[in-house]
This record gives structure tokens, sequence and C-alpha cells, in this order.
């Protein structure tokens, strides 16, 4: 795995548990025009006989929400791994590009912005900073 895509791991993760959150807000939409409601956790069951496909879809949020629970706690642990990487980089200015693009999900424009560069010397910068990257996992093995 490259570090690029090492890093991209988490912004993958963090759009993955939005995806995730989105379909359980839907399927929670679709029990309340049922005539159900889930509150903290607790079903309450439409006022008819025919209850089974609410309970499916009651069993399928509850599914998605310890989905969604496992992702960010790997999310956690991946992002203070990445955090570990990018310290192992030397330079303050490439630590601060990769923590703007990797960890708070910036664009390069955005990133540019923030640190008052050209787009293209941001792209340069970022370069330098994956070589310095794999250097420094190299340096530890």
């Amino acid at each position: 795995m490259t570090p690029k895509e090492y890093l991209n791991q988490y912004r993958a993760i963090d759009k993955e548990i939005d995806a995730l959150t989105e379909h359980a807000v839907r399927l929670r939409a679709q029990c309340e025009k049922a005539g159900g409601s889930i509150i903290d956790g607790t079903a309450k069951s439409p006022k008819n006989d025919n209850s089974a496909p609410f309970e499916r879809i009651v069993d399928k949020i509850i599914e998605i929400e310890n989905e969604i629970n496992q992702k960010i706690d790997l999310k956690l642990i991946l992002r203070k791994e990445i955090e570990a990487s990018i310290e192992s980089v030397d330079d303050d200015t490439l630590r601060t590009l990769l923590r703007y693009r990797y960890l708070c999900g910036m664009t390069f424009e955005e990133v540019a912005v923030r640190m008052n560069y050209s787009y293209m010397h941001t792209c340069r910068l970022h370069g330098k900073a994956l070589q310095k990257l794999t250097q420094g996992e190299r340096n530890k093995k």
C-alpha cells in the first residue's frame, strides 16, 4: 500500500460512516411513515397486526448502528496511526499540509489557500511530504 493509499483510508472510513448514517436516517423515516417509532434504541410497533416488516427495519437499523460504531472505533485507531506517521516527517510545513489534506479532508485548493501557497506549489510540497513519509516508514523498519 502506498503512503497516499494509507492516508486516504481515514477519509474513506469517514465517507462510509456518513453513508451508513444516511441509510439509518432513511430507515428511521420509513418506520415513522409506517406509524412506528424508535426512541433511544427502543422500538414502538405500529398499531396494526402486520408488524413483521417494521421489526425487520428495526433490526436493520440496529445492525447499521453497530456497524457505524465499529467503523468509528476503527477510524479513531487509524487516526492515531496516521498522526504518528505524519509526526515522523521532519518538516513542519509538510506535516501541516498532510494534516490538512488527510485528517481535515481539505482539497489541494483549500490547503493552498490556508497555507498561502499556489496550487502548484502545494502539489509539489505534497509530493515531497509523501516521499518523506515513505522514508520515515523505511527508517522505522
